[in-house]
């Protein structure tokens, strides 16, 4: 389609892993891919909640191109292996955006908080627009401090 528009998210959980924020962004993504205008792209890590088989670099699922980008998928439940995830997801993405050519808008949210600001200082060098989903934030804490 010529005029497709382009959907773009960055989440280290996403599909087939089912923790709530996979689902909540897998299931965003899948109605977004069903109106044929929109072009949904996922990069996301190798899952390593409920399912720790490796997916292929590239996946089309329910019209949605996810490209799993190089990170390890130690469980979850332990702390030094849930870094080393963490780490290496970060540190690819920040190569594959760094090397990327496209400017299609980025979106991506606050699990876990500092991937959020190491994208916007990426997508502020390379010109790219920014959006930063906010989840799990409670604004009455912020009003009891005085501070909104």
């Amino acid at each position: 389609m010529q005029n497709q528009r382009s959907f773009f998210l960055i989440s280290q959980v996403f599909y087939p892993d089912e923790v709530s924020t996979a689902n909540l962004f897998t299931k965003l993504c899948a109605k977004i891919a069903e109106d044929d205008n929109y072009l949904v792209n996922v990069w996301c890590a190798q899952p390593s909640y409920n399912c720790l088989i490796r997916q292929p670099r590239n996946v089309k699922y329910k019209n949605i191109q996810i490209k799993y980008l190089a990170s390890t998928n130690f469980k979850k439940g332990i702390f030094f292996g849930r870094l080393i995830n963490y780490i290496t997801f970060a540190i690819s993405v920040i190569f594959n955006l760094v090397l990327s050519k496209d400017k299609s808008a980025v979106f991506t949210h606050t699990t876990p908080p500092s991937l959020g600001i190491i994208i916007a200082l990426l997508c502020k060098i390379k010109n790219r627009r920014f959006n930063y989903i906010l989840l799990d934030i409670f604004p009455e804490g912020l009003i009891r401090l005085g501070k909104i």
